[in-house]
């Protein structure tokens, strides 16, 4: 805007920004796909491993426990295979639970991106860390790359409780377990120390994550 002459004139330039705004989409859908590739994968990759491992207890030399051949039974000392006891049951019970908690979890985690990419309002319950935990350990010790970090875990109380989203809190651990196994090419090179946990801070408890000696708060 200038005077000249007296009268007041307002000088208006129009530009053409459709291929800045087509850009800026395009940017947008990759960081999301990014965003949602790393999160489906970090709970696919150790569902599959815990699945191939429940298999095995079935299926361990490529016949099914209790199968005949066209000879005779299949003996479990020549194929190499235990007999499915009380044991391997309560075992296979356990990993289908962590399973089917994190499917429900997936499944919950890919619907809150179908409402405007946003993460659903949490649902609050009691929660026990101890079993949350034991269940995640579940979930990813059989994981090619778990044995590349070192996971301690110390709750006091034994029994300590927290009002929280499971499916979300359980997500958000199993991504920095898999962040850690992804960083550390191997236990023995690496150098850093890494802590993550639940810790109160004014009145509420937040997950916590040191690396090396700075301490960083993720919400």
């Amino acid at each position: 805007m200038f005077v000249n002459q007296g009268n007041t004139l307002r000088v208006i330039s129009i530009h053409d920004i459709s291929n800045e705004l087509d850009a800026k989409e395009l940017e947008s859908w990759q960081k999301l796909i990014r965003v949602l590739t790393h999160e489906i994968m970090n709970s696919i990759t150790p569902i599959t491993s815990l699945s191939e491992t429940l298999l095995k207890y079935y299926v361990p030399s490529g016949k099914r426990v209790g199968e005949s051949s066209d000879d005779k039974a299949t003996d479990n000392k020549a194929t190499g295979s235990k007999p499915v006891d009380e044991t391997t049951i309560a075992n296979t019970v356990k990993g289908l639970e962590v399973i089917k908690e994190r499917g429900v979890g997936l499944v919950r985690f890919v619907e809150s991106y179908r409402k405007l990419t946003r993460l659903s309002k949490p649902v609050l319950k009691p929660v026990v860390l101890k079993d949350l935990f034991t269940h995640l350990l579940l979930l990813l010790e059989n994981e090619p790359d778990f044995h590349r970090i070192r996971f301690n875990l110390d709750i006091e109380p034994p029994d300590m409780g927290i009002e929280a989203d499971e499916a979300q809190l359980s997500q958000l651990f199993i991504n920095l377990i898999k962040n850690a196994m992804q960083a550390v090419e191997s236990y023995e090179k690496s150098r850093g120390k890494h802590r993550s946990g639940l810790f109160p801070r004014q009145y509420t408890v937040h997950p916590q994550v040191y690396s090396v000696s700075t301490p960083c708060w993720c919400l």
